[in-house]
């Protein structure tokens, strides 16, 4: 939606005596794990609503508060005048009621929101516990005995460095040919934004594994008795 849409939706700005219902706590949904945003709505009137919300990218967070006015009976706007624009533009939020909840779209991602980079509140939002597109992604890739071996590879460190980068961050799977011919999986997992979690992983077609973090104080892992040397492999394009 461009700069002037917002505009002309803020003209219209009214009292409304029998508007849809805004008031909750709204999560969300339908992103990443790693990307959840929540917005606390409370003292709806005729004329608006008061919120607060927090957005995050990983690491990254961004928190907004304010009132927004109604235009409609399911729609509100929400203008500010932003002090992180170097050409001090207003800036807005729109608020819709939908069937699916609660639709927000900003008129601006981070920078004149003061968010952290890439951190945006846009989405659609629900009452209730948030849908994660990643939520499966562990079972998805690993099996139970897999998930296993990796606990009884990793021990302490199988939790921090390979569940926890697995399950909140981004993994990232591709064919691969170890140097002796073996077939593989080959796996790449990271947290945007955290330095250190980040890892590759060889997971063999005959059950090796093989696990190399980015995190230096942990070393490189394998359920291969006398390996010595990490694997040479050529990833397939």
């Amino acid at each position: 939606m461009q700069q002037e849409e917002f505009k002309k939706i803020y003209a219209q700005i009214q009292s409304v005596d029998h508007a849809e219902n805004f008031v909750g706590t709204w999560n969300r949904t339908d992103v990443q794990s790693g990307m959840p945003a929540h917005i606390i709505v409370t003292n709806q009137d005729t004329e608006g609503f008061d919120f607060s919300g927090e957005f995050f990218y990983y690491s990254h967070l961004g928190c907004l508060e304010g009132r927004a006015y109604f235009v409609s009976s399911d729609i509100a706007i929400y203008e500010y005048q932003s002090e992180y624009s170097e050409d001090d533009i207003t800036q807005y939020v729109v608020f819709e009621r939908t069937e699916e909840g609660l639709k927000v779209i900003a008129s601006d991602y981070s920078g004149a929101l003061g968010f952290g980079a890439n951190v945006t509140a846009d989405g659609t939002y629900i009452e209730g516990e948030p849908l994660y597109t990643n939520a499966t992604v562990l079972e998805d890739n690993f099996t139970a005995d897999e998930q296993e071996n990796m606990k009884n590879m990793l021990g302490d460190d199988y939790d921090e460095y390979f569940k926890y980068i697995v399950e909140y961050g981004v993994l990232e799977r591709s064919q691969c040919t170890l140097e002796d011919g073996t077939k593989a999986d080959f796996y790449e997992g990271y947290i945007p934004t955290m330095g250190g979690y980040a890892f590759e992983l060889l997971k063999c077609e005959n059950g090796d594994l093989y696990f190399y973090p980015e995190a230096e104080e942990i070393g490189w892992k394998t359920n291969v008795s006398g390996a010595i040397d990490y694997p040479a492999y050529e990833v397939e394009e």
